[in-house]
Order: C-alpha cells, then sequence, then structure tokens
C-alpha cells in the first residue's frame, strides 16, 4: 500500500487499516497451521524419504562400480607388466637373432 492511497485517511482509519490486514494475516497462518497439523507437509516428508532411498540407492550402486573399477585398475597395471616382460623377452629374442645373423655371416665369409 502505497502513501498515496493512505495520505487523506485519518489515524484511527489507518490503524483500522493496519488492524484489518493483520487479521486477515491471522486467518491465513490459522488456515496455513491446520494444514500442517492435518499432514498436509505429509507429501514433503515423502519426498524427504524417496531423495533418501535414491542417495542410498546411489551410494550402493557407486560402491559396487568402485570396486568394479579397482579390479580393473588391477587388471590393467598385470597387464601392463606382462607386456614389460614381454617386451624384454622380445628384445632378448632379436639380439639372439641379430648374434646367430652375425655368426651365420661370419662363417659365410670365413668360407669364401
Amino acid at each position: 500500500m502505497s502513501y498515496s492511497t493512505t495520505k487523506d485517511l485519518t489515524d484511527g482509519e489507518k490503524l483500522d487499516l493496519i488492524l484489518s490486514k493483520l487479521a486477515g494475516m491471522e486467518t491465513r497462518l490459522t488456515a496455513l497451521e491446520s494444514q500442517v497439523a492435518n499432514g498436509a507437509c505429509q507429501p514433503l516428508d515423502q519426498v524427504i524419504r524417496e531423495t533418501v532411498q535414491a542417495r542410498d540407492a546411489l551410494n550402493e550402486r557407486m560402491d559396487k562400480l568402485e570396486g568394479r573399477l579397482n579390479r580393473i585398475e588391477q587388471e590393467v597395471r598385470l597387464f601392463g607388466r606382462k607386456m614389460e616382460v614381454f617386451n624384454e623377452e622380445l628384445l632378448e629374442l632379436l639380439r639372439g637373432h641379430r648374434e646367430a645373423e652375425d655368426r651365420l655371416s661370419d662363417i659365410e665369409r670365413n668360407r669364401r
């Protein structure tokens, strides 16, 4: 309510206007309190309960996924180690092959 709508009112009229507004607010507040007392907040409680259940389900799923991820990480590390061993063995095999080729070349040169 602006000053322009109340400027022509007397102090008593302004007080009556304020009191009527307060009475309206009191009525609305009483109605809201009645709704709360009658269980109007149950939907909110339901939403909270469902949210907690969803969170718990997600936490459980995340725990399972974390376990699977840990196992995959272990397998990747093991595979990496196996690849290192394979590479070392392959290099050793190539060294042996080169040595054999060198020896064969030496034998062929000596026969000529």
